[in-house]
């Protein structure tokens, strides 16, 4: 049951550079990740997000306390946790997502529920963070997160009032509305766009690129939001998602191939845990893609991998949660040799 869990969680202009067409991934190199679990296991729900500052990992995990927790990033001991569960101002029900932006030394946590961002600012060193305010979104329309970005944009996944169903993507000032996205490349049948919909994403609030990509198939698109426009700088067509329109829920036809389930964002590279089979509790490998979106080295790890951030030696090391074959969570630095 536990597994099943997990699964659903992770469900949770175009350039020269852009492909047309599928083809099947083909790395530069296959490597190993070393995994080096700390700590003990995680008393946490199904870890949602992952993100690290200074000294300590952030995880977005559920308990029936508290939204958001702080670990040591040498130790994986526990050092607090924040984000009460709950409805009242600085608290959420859903949270999808929790990014930092540097320059700010804050945190912006989205609630797909209550539909509004959470931010808190880091009060030193300690990992500490004191609520500042909330930033709520109309209750009409549908977005299924929301993301900071350089200049105070935002980015929101899904459609506001007066916007068609089928835009995937808003860059917002706050205010207005700067550009939308509506494509959905590689995908013809109105059926399986609901993968594109309910795929994953991660952006980077300092730089403003963006990466999305199917966990239904393999769909990876690349953006850079830095200026006033939603700007495509690639996309990869690995894996065709197609959907199963009689199932009662959301769910690929027998012999779709899984794609993407979690993404880190470096300056040069997109790190992304990709499946690549039929198997969707296969989640040991991590994949490197350009900005472009083209493949470069495949990571092959001997555990799970669930959540991944970036970690120091731009990109030689990843911090990580992985999980046992008992579907224990654990926090673990990855080394890529």
């Amino acid at each position: 049951m536990r597994r099943y869990v997990i699964i659903s969680f992770l469900l949770f202009v175009v350039s020269c550079s852009s492909q047309t067409g599928y083809h099947q991934a083909v790395f530069r190199d296959v490597k190993k990740a070393d995994v080096r679990v700390m700590g003990t296991s995680l008393a946490l729900g199904v870890p949602v997000d992952l993100c690290l500052e200074g000294d300590y990992l952030f995880v977005l995990a559920y308990t029936p306390d508290y939204w958001l927790h702080v670990y040591d990033k040498r130790t994986g001991e526990k050092k607090s946790s924040m984000l009460t569960v709950g409805r009242g101002p600085g608290e959420g029900m859903n949270l999808v997502s929790v990014d930092y932006k540097r320059d700010e030394q804050n945190l912006y946590a989205y609630d797909m529920v209550l539909r509004k961002t959470l931010v808190y600012h880091l009060d030193g060193s300690d990992g500490s963070a004191t609520f500042l305010r909330e930033i709520q979104l109309p209750a009409e329309g549908v977005v299924r997160k929301s993301h900071i970005l350089p200049d105070g944009n935002y980015l929101y996944e899904g459609y506001l009032p007066g916007f068609d169903k089928n835009t995937r993507l808003i860059l917002s000032d706050g205010n207005s509305v700067l550009d939308s996205y509506d494509e959905y490349p590689g995908v013809e049948d109105e059926n399986d766009r609901s993968a594109m919909i309910l795929g994953v994403s991660k952006a980077d609030p300092m730089t403003g690129r963006f990466v999305c990509g199917t966990m239904f198939g393999a769909v990876l698109e690349c953006f850079d939001l830095s200026g006033q426009m939603i700007r495509s700088t690639g996309i990869r067509l690995l894996d065709p998602p197609e959907m199963d329109p009689s199932s009662p829920g959301i769910q690929p036809k027998p012999g779709t191939k899984y794609g993407f389930s979690s993404f880190c964002l470096t300056d040069y590279l997109i790190f992304a845990v990709y499946v690549d089979g039929e198997d969707p509790n296969d989640f040991k490998t991590i994949a490197t893609f350009d900005w472009k979106g083209k493949e470069q080295t495949m990571f092959v790890a001997d555990w799970n991998i669930l959540r991944i951030c970036p970690g120091e030696g731009n990109g030689k090391s990843l911090y990580g949660i992985v999980s046992s074959p008992e579907m224990d969570f654990y926090l673990a630095g990855i080394v890529l040799q």
